[in-house]
């Protein structure tokens, strides 16, 4: 005799696999996400840079020297900083030629780990290689994997890839973008605030006038200075403490050092936000325009008068 049909123990046998595949994924993810390696984020920045390094080829193009004379210090979330920002650059590359854009994506609050890093820098490479239509590829040389790789030889490798982007025709990074990344500083810094209970009120300087690009730099690293003190400071504290990059001489500072610097300033600050438990990612501000070198001056002299509050 054929057993009668369970319509309910059925939907239960089902659940119950659904339940189950779903887990495995979960231990699945969590598993790539603790083998993904320092080699591994490094073999994806290498590709990118083979790509962008075809777009010159078939452009009959030279790829400028990086001007990199020492090797920097820096972390995970330093190292996600810079892909952001050769995220940004990629957009506009594909933006000139007539491919869609995506909005840069938010910098969480975490401790970043070499498996963020390569979520990004898998987007960027995809973006890329939509691009080898556009400049008559079809084909990229694979990377093999390194035995191993550093923080900072990440960041180097980044760092080629944002100067061979640079030189294939894309604007420079313009005063308002430079001031959309200081206002973004002064935006977390809020966050921190709030997050405090402090509300103590800000003490803003007279705002300043002719102010250049050089100021403006100095000013940045016035205001990381100003944020190593804090994070000195008990309650502040973030893994491996600020980290403060090789200053350029003056006279000798572009745009893209300057949104480097910023940058820098946005990963302490993730860092500062994850230990006071300041929840809300980082977002860059809205784009505003007529912005000047006096205007990031005076926002990141801004920056410096809300961190006052903190110490």
């Amino acid at each position: 005799m054929q057993s009668a049909y369970k319509p309910k123990q059925n939907i239960m046998l089902i659940l119950y696999a659904f339940i189950a595949a779903n887990i495995s994924l979960i231990f699945i993810s969590s598993a790539q996400a603790q083998n993904t390696s320092a080699s591994d984020v490094y073999r994806n920045t290498e590709e990118m840079r083979m790509e962008v390094a075809a777009f010159h080829e078939a452009d009959f193009t030279t790829i400028p020297e990086t001007g990199a004379s020492e090797t920097p210090i820096v972390l995970y979330r330093h190292v996600l900083q810079k892909a952001r920002l050769v995220f940004q650059r990629v957009q506009w590359l594909r933006y000139i030629n007539g491919l869609p854009v995506k909005d840069i994506p938010a910098f969480p609050v975490r401790n970043i780990t070499p498996t963020d890093v390569k979520h990004l820098l898998d987007d960027i490479l995809s973006e890329l290689q939509e691009l080898r239509s556009n400049y008559g590829i079809e084909a990229v040389f694979p990377v093999s994997r390194p035995a191993s790789a550093s923080p900072s030889e990440i960041y180097l490798s980044l760092n080629s890839v944002e100067v061979a982007l640079n030189s294939l025709g894309i604007p420079e990074l313009s005063m308002n973008e430079l001031y959309q990344l200081s206002n973004t500083i002064t935006s977390d810094l809020e966050k921190i605030r709030t997050t405090e209970g402090i509300v103590t009120p800000v003490k803003n300087a007279k705002n300043a006038t002719n102010k250049s690009l050089t100021d403006a730099y100095d000013e940045a690293f016035n205001l990381l200075t100003k944020l190593k003190m804090l994070t000195q400071t008990p309650g502040y504290d973030i893994p491996g403490g600020v980290l403060l990059p090789v200053k350029l001489s003056s006279g000798s500072v572009s745009s893209a050092d300057l949104a480097t610097a910023l940058n820098h300033i946005i990963a302490e600050l993730g860092a500062i936000k994850q230990t006071v438990d300041a929840k809300s990612p980082t977002e860059f501000s809205p784009l505003e325009s007529g912005k000047t070198p006096t205007d990031v001056y005076n926002s990141l002299v801004e920056a410096q008068s809300i961190v006052n509050t903190l110490l």
